[in-house]
């Protein structure tokens, strides 16, 4: 089942991403074991969708230079290390392909947060349901994958932070691409790049720990139903099989 300790990385996440850096639009109250929709001013609701948005240019942009020398040749440079080029590539491939994997959570929280809402509050209602009818519903011990995504949160917002820098510094960024990189300008256009990268890695860094959060949830409470409704089969009777069809 959902254990407490996935509802105090729930709160842990939300204290992180909305309490602190207003990207998610999500309160939640442990002892109830709910998730509840926080009331947003236009102006921050819009910004979500902006982050979201931010994300699809970014993958555009990335996916355009990853085809262009499909059909374009591409012009040799011998001021480029083989080295550079192998790792822009690899950004590129990695741009192209990490922030699409999370992207509909993305849309879920920005544009459709009461679907979140919904879904994780019915999980709950679903575990009350299924004790009613088993009795004891006994949690399994996650402590390693609780643990695993744990880390992931707490690194998660440092690097969305000091890697976007790093690799606008460095021009491993698909961005760079798209400016004549003048030295008058290079500083500007490094700020530029960084604070888009910045947003990028933010909404990319909450959507794949929502989604982690939510299928780990998904996962430990089909896990925990399925081994007790599998024990409650061995004594039962027609009053009980009733239930469990409904259920």
């Amino acid at each position: 089942m959902a254990t407490l300790g996935i509802w105090k990385l729930i709160d842990l996440g939300l204290n992180l991403f909305n309490h602190k850096l207003r990207l998610l639009p999500f309160t939640v109250s442990i002892r109830e074991k709910a998730l509840h929709l926080q009331p947003m001013s236009k102006i921050r609701r819009y910004f979500l969708k902006l982050c979201t948005l931010c994300v699809v240019f970014h993958t555009l942009v990335s996916l355009t230079f990853l085809c262009k020398p499909i059909f374009v040749k591409p012009e040799r440079t011998d001021s480029t290390e083989g080295s550079v080029r192998v790792v822009r590539f690899f950004m590129l491939v990695l741009s192209t392909l990490f922030p699409p994997a999370f992207l509909a959570m993305s849309y879920a929280i920005s544009f459709t947060p009461e679907v979140a809402v919904i879904i994780i509050n019915c999980i709950a209602q679903f575990q009350h349901e299924t004790k009613e009818l088993i009795g004891t519903l006994k949690a399994q011990n996650y402590f390693a994958a609780e643990l695993a995504i744990q880390l992931m949160i707490w690194v998660a917002i440092p690097i969305s932070f000091s890697a976007p820098v790093a690799l606008a510094y460095l021009k491993l960024d698909p961005l760079h691409l798209l400016f004549n990189n003048e030295e008058n300008n290079l500083k500007i256009q490094m700020l530029l790049r960084s604070m888009i990268l910045i947003v990028v890695g933010l909404d990319v860094a909450k959507a794949a720990i929502a989604f982690f959060l939510v299928g780990m949830m998904v996962t430990c409470s089909m896990n925990d139903i399925l081994e007790g409704l599998g024990k409650s089969n061995v004594h039962t009777n027609f009053v009980t099989r009733l239930k469990e069809i409904n259920l």
